[in-house]
């Protein structure tokens, strides 16, 4: 059978990120490497990231100006061809209409389109505009109808794109996983009350999740401090600014945060796929704290292992009775052996792998 080889190809910020979609990609291209499915990254490369991080990964990264990414199809072209990639991937409907339609007309390579949210799905939740949401709409059909495989991370997300037009021969679920073995799991008794939130908190769910936990959650809670981590807008750092919160940035190791922290909060009341920072927060050890929508597309089962509360007013009451939990490390145990069982990438992968044979985007 031929060599599965992925071109994937990113745009806008990526490395240093460990959280959100650049987390996930790298974590994925990286098992599927290890696999040995050849893997090359093509970095659209603005100067916003640090070219020697990519040095440490196991795939290859191919950087490329904006005026090459977008506009050089011939350069494009012979890289594609010289590295024999036989499948390209694309992380937006917007990327899949505009470089990954002109590159299928290229090269006549398949086209896999990984969506890690329904744009129009979010944008209705975040109270955009008919007309802003119906000009999503029009993109995110056009893609779905460019595309030959289609890459859900739900099954809420795989009938919103059926709606758009996706047949169900195109579309996959592929299950929000984590690299469980990164993260260690401590047993000691850990002092204090820190709580974490993690994200990327440019993404408009996880700055309305800040604006909840800075406003309205940790303002009641006089014996608990917050960590937040991940790049964060400094308008909204001003906006939630207290005496009990503090903003982290970016962190090399999450390790080194989560062996602190008792609880991993993740308020949402938005958003579309999988939040893979509750995965993240069970494999270190923590409680979860989460609304429904912080759980949507996982596993229903997952309820047992996280504690659930919709209701803002009631948030800071979990956290106390949280904090004061006596069974905490029968209960974190419990979930880290959940996560290892369900949502581990390494076990994950062979529905991915399988998926891109049984759709035909490679030749046998």
């Amino acid at each position: 059978m031929c060599k599965i080889i992925v071109g994937i190809f990113r745009d806008g910020p990526f490395l240093p990120p460990r959280e959100g979609a650049s987390y996930s990609i790298v974590n994925l291209a990286e098992a599927l490497a290890k696999k040995n499915i050849k893997i090359i990254l093509f970095r659209c490369y603005r100067g916003w990231d640090d070219p020697e991080l990519y040095r440490l990964l196991n795939f290859k990264t191919i950087f490329l100006s904006p005026d090459e990414y977008y506009n050089d199809t011939k350069l494009l072209k012979k890289i594609i061809f010289d590295e024999r990639v036989n499948i390209l991937q694309f992380d937006s409907s917007d990327a899949v209409t505009t470089l990954g339609k002109k590159l299928k007309k290229e090269t006549g390579k398949k086209i896999v389109f990984d969506v890690h949210n329904v744009h129009s799905q979010l944008a209705k939740e975040m109270g955009k505009g008919k007309k802003e949401i119906k000009s999503i709409i029009k993109i995110e059909e056009e893609a779905v109808r460019i595309s030959d495989m289609i890459l859900c991370r739900s099954e809420l997300d795989k009938s919103i794109l059926r709606k758009r037009g996706a047949k169900e021969s195109k579309l996959r679920v592929y299950v929000g996983s984590i690299p469980v073995s990164k993260f260690k799991f401590s047993q000691k008794k850990k002092k204090g009350n820190l709580l974490v939130f993690v994200g990327n908190n440019f993404y408009g769910p996880n700055e309305q999740a800040i604006r909840i936990l800075g406003t309205q959650i940790m303002p009641k809670l006089k014996n608990c401090s917050l960590m937040i981590v991940g790049p964060t807008p400094k308008e909204l750092m001003k906006e939630v600014e207290a005496k009990n919160i503090r903003f982290l940035g970016e962190v090399d190791d999450l390790n080194s945060v989560f062996s602190k922290c008792k609880i991993g909060l993740c308020p949402v009341t938005s958003g579309s796929g999988t939040r893979t920072k509750i995965l993240d927060y069970m494999a270190a050890g923590l409680l979860v704290i989460t609304t429904s929508k912080g759980i949507e597309g996982l596993n229903e089962k997952i309820k047992k292992f996280v504690i659930l509360e919709d209701s803002v007013e009631y948030f800071s009451d979990k956290i106390v009775a949280a904090c004061n939990d006596k069974e905490f490390l029968k209960k974190t145990i419990k979930a880290r052996n959940f996560v290892e069982k369900n949502y581990s990438i390494e076990k994950n992968l062979g529905p991915w792998i399988s998926a891109f044979k049984t759709a035909q985007l490679i030749k046998k």
